[in-house]
């Protein structure tokens, strides 16, 4: 195919993404007219990782601004060191979130802004490679369209956890795998695209990328006419692998000085019966049921044309090889009719490599599998309407779109495996906006620890509501959430959970130079408790800011002499 001119190439790039970003608006309305007081809320654990998200993004963006040599040592689990490493960094979102939260500060904008861009950026990335291997724009809007109609996309996983969106790189990856690089700068070219990707996850979007990648690779190792593309693309993949190596090294550096470091979730090994569980909500592959039949016809019709089709061949077999690849790579515990549960060879050889509690929820894999059969389903209906005018086409793609909306929305399918229906309007809830309670501790030098806690002491939600609450004033905190929690975080919380009782706020400022707790009241009862315990002699604690929902103490205890009992403090002033 020529290559069209630069200013036409841009123009119809500005088009494509302007299409696909019109289209997730509408999806997810009416999110689009709220971007800045409210966020998704598809799951109730939206209410945990959707903060820890916005939180991560807005320490990055602050700590890379102002003191960027202290970047590992978040304000988070407060006194423990070198703590961003205790989650994900969600890298590849920051060049989106970075501008917005700089230029507002309000995170709730931020945060919205990167799951529906990167969306969009995905759908139209599927739309621009679809349509390079076929001159069909029509195709290209269908395989962006089963990218968002999968309700692993739209309403279980990425809007609780935006940066899983950002796959725009993934389809171009694709691409460049597919054609044998014939030189080294060539090769070297799918470097940054990997590494990009790679940072919206370095566990699961990196693995479902190198992985796949990797074993095309070696495949072509086996022939001679492929050795030597074989052998760049791996070196290439090496080298992106170099180039992450910091971070990895992090991680591991945190496993190091924690040997038996606590995960906030229990581990499972996540049993997929097959087929349907690859067709459940949770795993990307959830997409619209009538795809799979476009998917078989477009196949079929490819066969009886063998290979003269308007696609060509290697990009049917690059697709397929994706979406087989990612499937088999997040299956971890699988079942058969008939047979019983048995564990996948290579989950067995990770168990062995100590990596099995790193990898819980395998399923995630599949975005690699989400974006093979995404394209496939572009190639399937360039395939059956090659023949038809573009505006027939064009008429059939908004049809089919129509089609499978539907199905989303009433899951005529049901009995193939229960999932839910896409709701026809958007739920949302209500993101944090700053108070003159944060306002006042920006302007302190405070250490902070917010409560009331769950039954379960490190259990995420108040944590990461704390944390993004931290992102009005920048001030260590003892809360904490992500992946796992330092030695004496469950301990400090332990304690904490016991406040107001003077002793246990004593121990915590002893711990930790605790000066303020923050504590959101939920009723006129909880109020009153807190407030009647403040005015105990001894008790500590200084009202010095309220609102509505929230109460501001100070800790204040005299100092207590070496070697002396327990000292009762003086009462607090008004």
């Amino acid at each position: 195919m020529d290559e069209p001119p630069r200013g036409s190439t841009i123009g119809r790039a500005l088009g494509v993404v302007t299409l696909h970003l019109a289209l997730v608006l509408w999806l997810t309305w009416p999110l689009g007219a709220n971007l800045a007081t409210h966020v998704p809320h598809t799951r109730e654990i939206a209410s945990t990782d959707l903060p820890y998200c916005a939180w991560v993004l807005a320490y990055e963006t602050h700590t890379l601004a102002t003191h960027p040599a202290s970047i590992l040592d978040a304000n988070v689990y407060h006194p423990a060191p070198r703590t961003l490493f205790y989650g994900p960094t969600y890298l590849a979102a920051l060049p989106i979130y970075a501008p917005v939260w700089a230029a507002t500060g309000n995170p709730t904008l931020a945060i919205n802004v990167v799951f529906l861009a990167g969306l969009a950026l995905t759908s139209a990335a599927l739309h621009w490679v679809v349509w390079r291997w076929t001159a069909s724009h029509a195709a290209g809007v269908v395989a962006g369209w089963t990218f968002l109609l999968s309700r692993w996309t739209i309403a279980w996983f990425v809007p609780t956890v935006p940066p899983y969106g950002m796959l725009w790189c993934f389809p171009f990856i694709v691409a460049a795998v597919a054609s044998p690089a014939r030189s080294w700068g060539e090769a070297l070219r799918l470097v940054p695209l990997v590494v990009l990707q790679s940072l919206a996850d370095l566990v699961f979007i990196a693995g479902a990328v190198i992985v796949p990648a990797g074993a095309i690779g070696v495949a072509r190792l086996v022939r001679p006419s492929t050795r030597r593309a074989g052998l760049r693309l791996l070196a290439a993949l090496g080298l992106a692998l170099v180039v992450l190596s910091p971070l990895y090294l992090g991680y591991a550096d945190v496993k190091r000085r924690e040997p038996n470091i606590s995960s906030v979730w229990f581990s499972w090994n996540e049993l997929t019966p097959l087929p349907v569980g690859l067709l459940d909500e949770h795993v990307p592959l959830a997409i619209p049921h009538l795809v799979w039949p476009l998917v078989l016809a477009g196949a079929v019709l490819l066969a009886l044309r063998r290979g003269r089709g308007p696609v060509p061949p290697r990009a049917w077999g690059h697709a397929a090889l994706w979406l087989a690849l990612g499937t088999a790579l997040a299956l971890n515990v699988t079942s058969l009719p008939g047979v019983g549960p048995f564990r996948m060879p290579h989950f067995l050889l990770l168990d062995a490599l100590g990596m099995g509690t790193v990898l819980r929820v395998s399923s995630r894999f599949a975005v690699a599998a989400l974006i093979g059969v995404s394209l496939l389903a572009g190639l399937a209906f360039a395939e059956l309407t090659a023949r038809a005018r573009t505006s027939v086409a064009a008429l059939l793609a908004v049809g089919l779109m129509a089609l499978t909306w539907a199905e989303c929305r009433e899951n005529w399918f049901r009995w193939i495996v229960g999932r839910q229906p896409v709701p026809a309007v958007y739920p949302l809830e209500e993101g944090l906006e700053p108070s003159p309670i944060t306002e006042f501790l920006r302007a302190s030098d405070a250490v902070v620890l917010e409560l009331p806690l769950l039954s379960r002491v490190v259990a995420g939600r108040p944590h990461a509501k704390a944390m993004l609450r931290s992102t009005f004033y920048w001030r260590p905190l003892l809360n904490g959430y992500g992946s796992y929690y330092p030695s004496g975080f469950a301990e400090r919380m332990e304690l904490a959970q016991r406040a107001p009782d003077p002793e246990a706020l004593r121990a915590l400022q002893g711990e930790t130079g605790l000066t303020h707790v923050l504590v959101n009241v939920g009723t006129a009862l909880s109020r009153t408790i807190w407030m009647r315990a403040a005015a105990a002699p001894g008790s500590g604690l200084h009202l010095v800011a309220e609102d509505d929902v929230t109460l501001l103490f100070a800790v204040e205890f005299p100092p207590q002499l070496p070697g002396a009992g327990p000292t009762a403090p003086s009462s607090p002033t008004t």
